[in-house]
């Protein structure tokens, strides 16, 4: 399984370092905007991070506040860039965390799943005293 994992994460870092990744053409991730009636944005699936990674999915599972900083765990069902409903990168993607360090901030990834995980079934805020 490991093997696997580092296989994949390895081919997707190639492609990223090649330009051959299609997260090449994508938006960076924007700060909160605000729209009509008072509403702001605050995710917008599919952009890069300030890290150009990819943060997307086809839905938030879960928002979690720890430590000053608010958590969404993110999944990728039916998603169409998803190897499993028809996209073509088996290495992704796939579920992840995201973070959100303050209100006038891009979220962030700070976790992602790995291969075949279509979902973040579970995100609790844990602290150990």
């Amino acid at each position: 399984m490991f093997a696997r994992l580092m296989t994949a994460l390895l081919t997707a870092a190639l492609a990223v370092l090649t330009g051959t990744a299609a997260a090449q053409n994508l938006p960076a991730c924007a700060s909160p905007q605000t729209l009509k009636g008072g509403w702001r944005t605050s995710f917008v699936a599919v952009c890069l991070d300030r890290n150009g990674r990819l943060t997307g999915g086809s839905q938030i599972m879960h928002l979690v506040p720890h430590k000053g900083q608010l958590y969404a765990a993110n999944g990728y069902w039916e998603d169409k860039h998803n190897v499993i409903y028809g996209g073509k990168n088996p290495a992704g993607p796939w579920a992840q965390v995201l973070r959100l360090a303050g209100p006038e901030e891009a979220w962030q990834l700070d976790l992602e799943i790995g291969p075949q995980h279509i979902r973040t079934e579970l995100l609790k805020s844990l602290s150990f005293t």
